[in-house]
């Protein structure tokens, strides 16, 4: 329990409750912050029209409400976990079960989902980095959709209808070759293959409105972006909502640094809710 934690390391938690009450402005700021990223999560992509990204927004808002995926659950780790969940589904969109097994059997997805799921995106690109760079886009929204569905829920509030495309509403990319010249590189971390630092191709990153400065960093294998390289664009969003909803991703190797005004609890804090959280989900990282 909270309260036989060492108070000494973790300061503010004789000052607040981690389940108490919000204050006006700053659930004000989240929410703001929230549905601001749901209409980004629902327009046009890297790799995904508007519209591909919408009905991925939709599939992963009604994922966590679906209670057929337990069976799989109970069976654990196995062979064919893809064909298990697209024949337990029976849904007509492939990508749909992609969302519905990221968004409910996360701790169970394996190098061999990983590969069967790439296979999904062969009718939409022909190459292999383009289809990691979807299946890295995919991923990105359904987290990013739940994300904002578990704040609403927790804060007793309906989650927002998601804002129809409007527009033309293109994919922004055709080719990874566009920001990664000579193709993505699988690093000893993980089986995600990524934008290695030399490799960047910085008026890629312009076109956007990143610098390749500000941008560089996320090629480091070992940070947890390194695997969302792939579709820069998508990465942002996830950095943006990121400083609101937690601390400027800068600030997150700089465990001193000041956090934000209007924040209760301190870095340490934080960090015992991040960790604390990671682990009740079984997050890998």
């Amino acid at each position: 329990k909270i309260k036989h934690l060492p108070t000494q390391f973790f300061p503010s938690l004789g000052q607040t409750s981690l389940a108490g009450q919000m204050a006006a402005a700053r659930r004000a700021e989240l929410d703001k912050a929230c549905q601001v990223f749901l209409a980004a999560l629902a327009g046009p992509g890297d790799f995904l029209t508007a519209t591909q990204r919408a009905s991925l927004v939709q599939e992963a808002l009604a994922a966590p409400q679906d209670l057929s995926c337990q069976s799989l659950r109970k069976q654990g780790k196995g062979p064919d976990l893809l064909k298990r969940v697209e024949s337990l589904l029976n849904k007509k969109d492939p990508l749909s079960c992609l969302v519905y097994a990221v968004a409910n059997l996360q701790d169970l997805l394996d190098a061999e989902w990983y590969q069967a799921a790439l296979d999904k995106f062969s009718g939409l690109y022909p190459g292999r980095d383009e289809q990691v760079a979807c299946l890295t886009e995919l991923i990105a929204v359904t987290a990013g959709a739940i994300g904002v569905r578990s704040f609403y829920v927790a804060t007793g509030q309906a989650v927002p209808a998601v804002p129809s495309p409007s527009g033309k509403g293109d994919a922004r990319f055709r080719s990874v070759t566009e920001f990664c010249k000579g193709g993505l590189e699988t690093t000893s971390y993980a089986w995600g293959p990524q934008v290695v630092k030399s490799k960047i191709v910085a008026a890629g990153l312009e076109k956007l409105g990143i610098a390749h400065k500000d941008w560089v960093e996320n090629t480091n294998p070992v940070t947890p972006f390194s695997k969302l390289t792939s579709t820069p664009f998508s990465m942002s969003l996830q950095h943006t909502w990121m400083k609101t909803m937690y601390i400027p991703p800068s600030d997150v190797v700089r465990l001193f640094a000041k956090v934000p005004e209007g924040r209760s609890l301190g870095r340490p804090d934080m960090e015992l809710v991040a960790g604390t959280y990671s682990g009740h989900v079984a997050c890998a990282f």
